[in-house]
């Protein structure tokens, strides 16, 4: 009903639009059932302009021929207000352009050439005057306000896409009212009663819609090979949810040949493509990286912890200003002057396991030369917190100062700090459970966040001390910064925002708070992430030899002993340390999944993506890619990466190796992670060796990051240096 009248609406305004122009009916294009095919080995963009009207015409939009020759016939679309002139607008074109109330777009082209390869698109809100000679690609616009084209192929008919309805609840709400008055003199109930009737089959339909014309009828990429759904309503949801995040990504891309993209569904039937090869990738992630953006739920589940005006889900122009300014701060010789700093904190981190081990032993009856079992992962938490604090905001967070060293292995216990007990609320509790994951999708995000929740009230308890703390540091900083004249040179993150002066006001200090918590979670946590995963492996029984490798190569590179502090020159001259360094972030990526919305209808690979079309990116499963890393992609094997230039993918591609991802929305913060994780990995393995038999059932959490249920407890033991 509401589509009934929505187009009654739209043809009366086309027939009048049609009569205040005079045009007679004989001047306007018949309609025909005849379906026009794509000539061999033409696309759109080459399509000659008489193809393109017939297209156009076929596909049910009213054409009217207006001021043409026979050489350049031009036409007009009266559907919606645009007009499009042909060949370039002349001088009273353009006038009547700019003093008509009916006309938002104009659409040129030069009809005398190949059709619409070269053309013009204008906006009045955008270019209100009309450059005399200029030339652009207008089919994304022509894409976007006028028909939503079919993946295109040579002799395939041409055909518009499903239908764009404007379904949202406002919208049917509005429909139904306006069909309960057309309807309320011919049926027996109140209007009330009508209003309710037709709202409900309405939202009905649009759920049948979404959940399964959409999906499985409708969809331009359904015709993608993908999984088969285990569930007709909830797709292969299950199956996600009961497998580590990444790992039936790993199946799919091995078992389904594909030409570069996939597609699965989700929960409730949401369609996700998922490109599999080096090239999608990059068109993904660099060529329309601006076109995909971070989903709307995922900004808002954790953009109060992360930072919603921070780096992380800024988009566009935003986005860009955002990161040409923080790059001072992660600059190649900043970085390098950072060395000593992580160094000395990870000296710090191995003098507090230090005295874990000898309390525990000390109170062991055993005592002797046997390991102390020791939940690292806590203390990696710590160490990577203080640095970002120290190195990242120039500000001392003391976590491992404040930690207690009572030898406990448990995960859980508390650590003296605030931030770092707020921080391991949040990262250590895993995604939502099912019915969790459904109430994100059904219910609003406020009513979602005002229900009496466990869960709800500990993320908003940790975001609360974050953001307390947030703004305590910011505080301190520019103190220091009106003060101390050596504060004025510093290149520190928080030193770069604020002397910018580009975070000015209100907005400008909740934006830093958000740049704050941005930093302050992603800079510590995947590092603390990728230490955990780095013990893991090398602790395992088959890669003992790699630690002992590893160890006496950092012996070798001090022989004197464990440094007080060291430079970037002798970290990066340690090959091996940078071969396992790279592995343990290719095998465990800290986060294994994103995912990003198309933002607009698009392409990828030649497939046609409309707008809100869910795309996967996986660095789990490209960085495990048999096609990339060959058939023992699954297996821990630093030497891999001999041979190639520090930092340098093992791989051909770049987009081969997603643990940073890459392109303009890439991790601007790789090098520090990178050099963080050699220098903390060095003091640790120089110090301790670690053991664990390998029969522990791993159960890895998927949360945030993707790192082992109960953390990493193995044997630790100190070592004699040299």
């Amino acid at each position: 009903m509401c589509y009934v009248v929505a187009n009654s609406l739209l043809e009366k305004r086309g027939e009048k639009y049609r009569k205040k122009r005079r045009l007679s009916p004989s001047e306007r294009h018949k309609k025909t059932k005849k379906q026009e095919t794509l000539p061999e080995g033409a696309t759109l963009t080459t399509l000659h302009t008489t193809q393109l009207l017939q297209f156009l015409r076929y596909s049910g939009i009213s054409l009217c021929r207006v001021n043409g020759t026979k050489r350049t016939p031009g036409f007009e679309f009266c559907l919606g207000k645009v007009l499009a002139f042909n060949p370039h607008p002349s001088q009273a074109s353009r006038v009547a352009w700019s003093t008509s109330d009916e006309l938002d777009w104009l659409i040129w082209a030069d009809g005398a050439s190949c059709g619409w390869k070269d053309t013009g698109v204008y906006n009045k809100e955008c270019s209100p005057e009309i450059p005399p000679t200029s030339h652009h690609i207008c089919l994304s616009i022509l894409e976007k306000y006028i028909y939503r084209p079919p993946t295109l192929t040579a002799g395939a008919p041409l055909q518009l896409g499903p239908l764009d309805l404007a379904m949202s609840t406002k919208n049917i709400l509005i429909g139904c009212a306006a069909s309960t008055i057309l309807l309320s003199r011919h049926t027996h109930f109140g209007a009330i009663t009508t209003f309710v009737l037709l709202t409900a089959l309405a939202l009905t339909c649009k759920v049948l819609y979404l959940l399964i014309l959409w999906p499985k009828l409708l969809s331009p990429t359904r015709h993608l090979p993908g999984p088969t759904s285990a569930s007709f309503l909830m797709g292969n949801f299950s199956i996600i949810q009961a497998m580590q995040s990444g790992a039936p990504l790993v199946i799919w891309m091995r078992t389904i040949p594909n030409s570069g993209l996939l597609r699965y569904l989700g929960i409730f039937n949401i369609e996700r493509i998922f490109p599999t090869t080096p090239e999608v990738l990059k068109e993904v992630l660099h060529t329309k990286s601006y076109s995909f953006i971070k989903p709307p739920i995922l900004t808002n589940d954790i953009g109060g912890i992360l930072g919603k005006k921070g780096l992380l889900f800024t988009e566009g122009e935003e986005h860009k200003m955002q990161r040409k300014l923080l790059l001072p701060a992660f600059s190649h010789a900043h970085i390098k002057g950072l060395v000593p700093g992580f160094w000395s904190k990870g000296i710090e981190m191995t003098e507090k396991v230090a005295e874990v081990v000898r309390a525990s032993r000390s109170g062991a009856s055993g005592g002797g030369g046997e390991g102390v079992v020791v939940e690292m992962g806590k203390w990696f938490s710590l160490v990577t917190l203080d640095i970002i604090g120290s190195c990242g905001f120039g500000y001392e967070f003391r976590a491992l100062e404040s930690a207690s060293i009572s030898g406990s292995s448990n995960s859980q216990e508390k650590s003296g700090s605030e931030l770092a007990e707020a921080y391991n609320t949040i990262f250590n509790m895993g995604s939502p459970s099912r019915i969790g994951a459904i109430l994100t999708l059904i219910l609003p995000f406020r009513l979602l966040h005002s229900l009496p929740l466990k869960r709800t009230r500990e993320v908003m308890r940790a975001a609360s001390t974050i953001r307390r703390v947030t703004a305590r540091i910011l505080a301190a900083k520019k103190s220091a910064l009106a003060t101390s004249p050596e504060d004025t040179e510093s290149k520190d993150i928080l030193s770069v925002m604020l002397k910018s002066n580009t975070y000015t006001g209100p907005d400008g200090e909740s934006s830093m708070r958000d740049q704050l918590m941005t930093f302050l979670a992603a800079g510590h946590e995947t590092t603390a992430t990728a230490m955990i995963w780095a013990i893991h492996c090398l602790s395992l029984p088959e890669n003992r030899h790699i630690q002992s490798r590893l160890r006496a190569e950092i012996h070798g590179a001090f022989p004197s002993g464990l440094p007080t502090t060291i430079t970037y020159d002798q970290i990066s001259s340690m090959k091996y340390l940078s071969h396992v360094t790279s592995e343990v972030l290719r095998l465990h990526p800290p986060v294994g999944v994103t995912l990003r919305v198309a933002a607009e209808d698009t392409t990828v690979n030649g497939t046609f993506v409309p707008k809100g079309t869910s795309v996967v990116l996986s660095p789990f499963a490209i960085n495990r890619s048999v096609a990339l890393w060959g058939a023992d992609a699954e297996e821990f094997k630093p030497e891999r990466w001999a041979g190639k230039e520090d930092g340098a993918a093992a791989v051909e591609s770049n987009y081969g190796f997603l643990t940073f991802l890459a392109g303009p929305r890439g991790c601007i913060g790789n090098v520090f992670a990178k050099v963080e994780f050699k220098c903390l990995l060095a003091v640790t393995i120089g110090r301790f060796e670690f053991e664990q038999d390998g029969k522990r059932e791993l159960v890895v959490k998927t949360g945030v990051t993707a790192k082992p249920r109960g953390g990493m407890p193995v044997s630790v033991k100190e070592v004699t240096w040299g």
